[in-house]
């Protein structure tokens, strides 16, 4: 935790405690909107477009990754939605860290 590769004080949030050290923040709700990509680019590890909903309380990566992970080997637990291209999405079948599904 609280490690950042390759990331300098002009393209990451530093805090102390409760406080900003390199601000200020560009939205107020910056760690949120932060969260929330978090969640969409885990998501888009599935490689195919995802149409629901997801509730997310406390969430990181390991926990998104996993959520993924789990879903695409329970075949039971989605469905093609009609009028999705399959042959569009063979091009990526890839999985978690680049291994084939």
């Amino acid at each position: 935790m609280g490690l950042i590769r390759g990331a300098s004080k002009d393209c990451a949030i530093i805090l102390s405690g409760q406080r900003i050290e390199n601000g200020p923040l560009r939205f107020e709700d910056e760690f949120v909107r932060h969260k929330v990509l978090d969640l969409i680019g885990d998501l888009a590890l599935a490689g195919r477009r995802i149409q629901g909903r997801v509730v997310a309380e406390r969430a990181g990566h390991a926990m998104h990754t996993a959520l993924v992970q789990r879903l695409m080997r329970d075949r039971s637990a989605w469905e093609l939605a009609h009028g999705y291209n399959e042959v569009r999405s063979r091009r990526l079948r890839w999985g978690i860290c680049g291994l084939p599904l």
